[in-house]
């Protein structure tokens, strides 16, 4: 009985566990496992592969190469300028300029001497307000005062005014589009001044933003503060003022002209600066640097041998029409040409040639008159040269008289009474003849010109050496009319395209920017060594004396053309 309870109960247990069991796998069924499929191995493409291990590609080129006509006068200059980050290069007609604005340097180099001249750079500074400033150079660090000046007079204010007007054209060259922009500088001396200045300089450019590469070296030379002026001078003081504030750049086309003087007597003169080509490539690192094997010099005698035989600095930046390096623009229609024979020499005095003659060319500004330089040794020769170069006359001249003496025993007195050293006297004499290319048997004009350093040189003279960025003729040794000459109506293009003397500091361009510091780097180095061989300390006493020669000699100069023009002026054009 109990064996069947126990079993009876046991089976009911078994039976209601088992219901149990099933009541909840219907309640909650389980969800079967899946099985996770075998990883399969991919491959990439042979293109994303090639891809993933090959090198970047190089960056764009960002260096720039641009050649560059000058034109002054009837004269045209070429010259190359290649610009590489901090490094610039400007390849001119007789020698090569490099600045290394990395290193604060600029190099001058000669391939046919194989020697290099360095420059160094001024250290940028703070601008600070400027003041007026008196009428005088400013020139390179370490030029010496002159020994016993009488301090000089106070004179008046002469005021430099410049307008900036963008035209609102614009125009597309090399791809990228330029700006029409009108500057205007008017010079006016107020009450009081010494020299009385009219002068008109107009800019007519287009222009490009300034590259990125050009931007990053714009030099300038070390530079101090401006000599005394001449004992007891009269000495005015310079203003300058700014109306606009129109952003340049760097100008791919700009005529400069300057007008000196109204009406009849006004004397006018333009330079015109052209690119023709500019690219953005990549160049070679070495062409910035210093070239293999040459040798550094601080003598430009031992830079530019040439000098020695009657060469120019000018002959080396601009080139010379004398060996093909400068070439002649077309005769316009209406010009009257003259060609200027190399003036002969009949006295003592060792003056240079090839300087009378370019700065004879440089004189005859004044329309429908230009001036180009002739070559040959006979007659013959000259007719011929003349006809080649479309010319209407021939113009001789001859250097009869050259002298300077030392001043009498009044002027002697002067420096008793404490008025500065006494001054040398100068006298120079030009007989000239000028000849109509088709009646050459008989002269159209024969006369002399005379010129004394009686009653001071005034601003004209004054500009010939200030303006031309620091040309000095003086301390040049044996050559007494110094390096510089033929580069005519350019001094004022220089100034207001190559920075330095311009108010137009948002102008950049650095071809003539390389000029500008040469020409003012060569005068000053051999004014300091006393002459192109670099030796010898200064005479600041005879370097006055010359530069008050050679003033002397400008103005017998300026006599010639003035007598030719107003010749001219009377007869009928010549030109057609």
């Amino acid at each position: 009985m109990n064996r069947r309870r126990l079993s009876c109960g046991l089976t009911i247990s078994l039976l209601a566990l088992m219901c149990a069991v099933g009541l909840d796998a219907q309640t909650a069924p389980k969800k079967p496992v899946k099985k996770k499929a075998p990883a399969t191995k991919t491959t990439a493409s042979p293109d994303v592969v090639k891809a993933e291990l090959a090198p970047p590609p190089p960056p764009k080129p960002a260096d720039v190469r641009l050649h560059t006509k000058l034109t002054t006068g009837a004269q045209v200059s070429a010259s190359s300028t290649l610009i590489r980050g901090q490094r610039q290069r400007v390849e001119f007609p007789g020698m090569t300029v490099i600045q290394q604005c990395d290193l604060g340097r600029t190099l001058q180099v000669n391939d046919a001497s194989r020697r290099y001249l360095v420059q160094k750079h001024a250290v940028p500074v703070a601008p600070a307000v400027p003041e007026p400033t008196p009428m005088a150079m400013q020139m390179p660090a370490g030029f010496p005062a002159m020994p016993g000046a009488a301090p000089p007079q106070p004179g008046g204010v002469i005021t430099w005014t410049t307008t900036t007007t963008d035209t609102g054209e614009r125009n597309e060259f090399f791809g990228r589009q330029a700006r029409h922009i009108k500057t205007v500088t008017v010079g006016q001396s107020g009450p009081k001044a010494c020299n009385t200045v009219n002068q008109r300089i107009e800019v007519d450019a287009w222009y490009l933003d300034v590259p990125e590469a050009m931007a990053a070296c714009s030099p300038t030379l070390e530079t101090a503060a401006a000599p005394p002026p001449p004992s007891g001078a009269c000495v005015d003081r310079m203003e300058s003022r700014q109306v606009g504030s129109v952003a340049l750049g760097f100008p791919v086309k700009a005529t400069t002209t300057t007008t000196t003087g109204e009406g009849d007597t006004a004397e006018s003169n333009a330079t015109t600066l052209e690119v023709d080509a500019l690219e953005v490539t990549k160049l070679d690192e070495a062409l910035f640097d210093v070239p293999e094997g040459y040798t550094e010099t601080a003598s430009y005698g031992d830079l530019l041998p040439k000098l020695a035989t009657g060469g120019t600095l000018a002959d080396a930046l601009l080139g010379s029409v004398t060996d093909g390096t400068r070439t002649l623009k077309p005769k316009e229609v209406g010009a009257v040409r003259i060609g200027v024979v190399l003036p002969a020499n009949k006295t003592n005095r060792v003056v240079g040639a090839r300087e009378l003659q370019d700065e004879l060319v440089g004189n005859f500004t004044k329309w429908p008159n230009e001036a180009v330089p002739l070559t040959g040794d006979t007659p013959e020769g000259l007719q011929q040269d003349a006809t080649a170069k479309e010319c209407d006359y021939i113009l001789i001249s001859t250097l009869t008289e050259a002298k300077t003496s030392k001043p009498g025993k009044m002027a002697m007195l002067k420096v008793v009474t404490g008025e500065g050293p006494p001054k040398d006297n100068h006298d120079v004499k030009l007989d000239y003849k000028l000849f109509a290319l088709d009646a050459p048997a008989k002269p159209k004009v024969s006369a002399t010109s005379k010129a004394n350093n009686g009653g001071g040189f005034g601003l004209k003279s004054a500009l010939k050496l200030a303006m031309f960025a620091g040309q000095m003729y003086m301390g040049m040794g044996g050559m007494g009319m110094g390096m510089m000459g033929g580069f005519g109506g350019l001094g004022n293009a220089m100034a207001m395209m190559g920075g330095g003397m311009s108010p137009m500091a948002g102008m950049f361009n650095p071809t003539m920017g390389a000029m500008n510091m040469t020409m003012m780097g060569a005068s000053t180095a051999m004014a300091m060594s006393g002459g192109m061989g670099g030796a010898g300390g200064m005479d600041m006493g005879g370097m006055q004396s010359q530069q008050e020669f050679r003033q002397t000699m400008s103005k017998a100069l300026d006599g010639v053309s003035s007598g030719v023009t107003g010749e001219l002026k009377k007869g009928p054009k010549a030109g057609k």
